[in-house]
């Protein structure tokens, strides 16, 4: 599969700016041994983390393994291709030790995978596995769609020497996608906004390694305006309704361009030139799982690693 990176130009200001601080001591250690001990945060309860707890972490989960690598790295494994057999892809991004201020960046790409890129978001993995330094663009995981979203958890291994750290910061949409494939982010249908948890911090210690809940990370707030709403105004009056003036300039099935009607415009059911009239259904959303807000979607962050940093291991569990 190819990368699905998007090229296109952002046309609003930055809706999103939050930043994730790792900071991590240890040695290189076995990817996918198990998490020990109860996440740590102030809010560890609830059904998700008490069923977790009785699986031990061992349940149905999907992995991601940060390496920070030395400056020889081999650039060659940059290329992520599916297993022969399996054809699933893998679950490693590679990024430098020590990039000081060398711009590293992670796209994570899912959503609700009602609309026509359904199947390019349907297998978990990891399509670029490397950061800007290395292949010169951003590394990019794939996670499958869940109505209820994940719970995210991760930990940092090895000995408490050196200090080295994992920062990744400035946590941005880059896209937001509805099921006829227009980005309701370059079109201005979708808020400013913030995370539930802007900002974590993990350190290794000494003693037993614990995980560490990173949910709030991806749980997200605002407002957002839908073409269709069939798939995110299930409950009665749960969307407002909107008048939007919008055109499709090449008659591609994509709008281009969208403005919130003014009252003139509205009282007289015409817009200015050629946009037409439109209702959009606005839904709003508090504290919810940032890839359901669209059929596609796509966030970023920012990483930058110090003191010969080695390995983070993130795991991302379905909500049943």
């Amino acid at each position: 599969m190819k990368s699905i990176k998007m090229k296109k130009q952002l046309f609003i200001k930055r809706a999103i700016s939050t930043f994730l601080v790792l900071s991590v001591v240890f040695i290189l250690g076995a990817a996918n041994s198990s998490i020990a001990g109860k996440p740590q945060g102030e809010d560890n309860s609830g059904s998700v983390w008490e069923v977790l707890q009785a699986e031990g972490l061992s349940g149905e989960h999907h992995t991601l393994n940060i390496h920070g690598k030395k400056s020889d790295f081999n650039k060659q494994d940059c290329t992520a291709e599916p297993d022969p057999i399996t054809g699933e892809y893998g679950n490693n991004i590679f990024m430098p030790s020590n990039s000081g201020q060398t711009l590293n960046q992670i796209l994570i790409v899912s959503g609700k995978g009602k609309g026509s890129k359904k199947d390019l978001i349907s297998a978990y993995g990891v399509r670029d596995t490397c950061t800007n330094e290395f292949d010169g663009d951003a590394a990019e995981v794939i996670l499958p769609p869940n109505d209820k979203g994940y719970f995210v958890v991760a930990r940092v291994l090895g000995k408490p020497t050196d200090d080295p750290s994992l920062t990744l910061q400035e946590g941005e949409l880059k896209f937001v996608e509805d099921e006829n494939g227009n980005d309701l982010l370059v079109l201005g249908l979708v808020t400013e906004t913030g995370w539930e948890t802007p900002t974590k911090t993990l350190t290794r210690t000494k003693g037993k390694v614990t995980a560490v809940d990173m949910t709030g990370l991806f749980l997200w707030s605002g407002s957002v305006c839908y073409f269709d709403t069939t798939n995110y105004c299930p409950e009665a009056g749960s969307c407002t309704d909107n008048q939007f003036c919008c055109i499709d300039n090449d008659s591609d099935g994509y709008y281009d361009d969208c403005y919130e009607a003014t009252e003139v415009e509205i009282y007289n059911s015409i817009c200015d030139g050629e946009y037409d009239l439109m209702t959009l259904g606005c839904q709003e959303y508090l504290d919810t799982w940032v890839f359901n807000i669209g059929d596609f979607v796509g966030a970023m962050w920012e990483m930058y690693a110090d003191g010969n940093f080695k390995l983070a291991n993130i795991r991302f569990y379905p909500v049943k």
